[in-house]
């Protein structure tokens, strides 16, 4: 109930970062637990970010006007606000950075959060990234596809909390491991290792995911935590 207090103005994209980044805060509290709140770092990737509030504002402003237009739509189609809700939300006062990317936007805030652990500009680093599906969005996507199968828009958040080398968790992140004798190789969907454009990497099996969480430019998240 208090988290959904001070979410009453929030839109579905930051209502979806902000519960994913509770959930990993709370996973990685222990982990935490002795870690300064203006040590811990934040990074937020998507590649359209609240793009559904952006259009709603810009409704405001063609139904009324200018001068009538919703100031809470505007301050929401911003980009960073679902960071802002987060740091409130857990008094995380570290650095943060949002990144918009329509391709690679995961990956790239995987390498910046690598490069703050190691630096020192940091002891813990909150990773995420989110993608809504708007009404906008849902009508340009069924006018580039088409209606070419197995492809289906996906919407969602997943978050995770980085530590610097040596700290045990879950699991290890390489930004910069060459692709070679991989096990595993995690893709979007079958269709694009057929046509051979990941026929660089060495891999001794193939998966997709996205049957369970659907194609978004945020895709690559949801394909590491799988």
């Amino acid at each position: 109930p208090a988290i959904a207090k001070q979410l009453r103005r929030a839109d579905r994209y930051t209502r979806m970062a902000a519960l994913a980044a509770i959930d990993a805060w709370e996973d990685a509290r222990e982990s935490c637990a002795n870690v300064p709140p203006e040590r811990i770092g934040m990074i937020l990737s998507s590649g359209f970010g609240p793009h559904a509030r952006g259009f709603r504002f810009l409704d405001g402003i063609i139904d009324c006007g200018d001068l009538a237009a919703s100031p809470t739509d505007f301050s929401h189609s911003v980009h960073g606000a679902a960071l802002a809700y987060i740091s409130a939300l857990r008094d995380i006062r570290g650095p943060s950075l949002n990144i918009t990317d329509f391709e690679n936007g995961f990956e790239q805030a995987i390498q910046l959060a690598q490069c703050w652990l190691f630096e020192g500009a940091c002891d813990r680093v909150l990773l995420g990234a989110v993608e809504e599906l708007g009404e906008v969005m849902l009508d340009s996507t069924s006018r580039v596809l088409d209606g070419r199968e197995g492809i289906v828009p996906g919407e969602g958040a997943v978050f995770m909390m980085l530590a610097p080398e040596g700290v045990s968790g879950r699991a290890t992140i390489d930004a910069g491991i060459k692709p070679q004798n991989v096990d595993w190789l995690v893709g979007e969907t079958p269709a694009l290792f057929k046509a051979g454009q990941a026929t660089s990497i060495n891999a001794k099996n193939v998966m997709s995911l996205t049957a369970g969480f659907g194609h978004s430019a945020s895709a690559g998240a949801f394909a590491l935590l799988g």
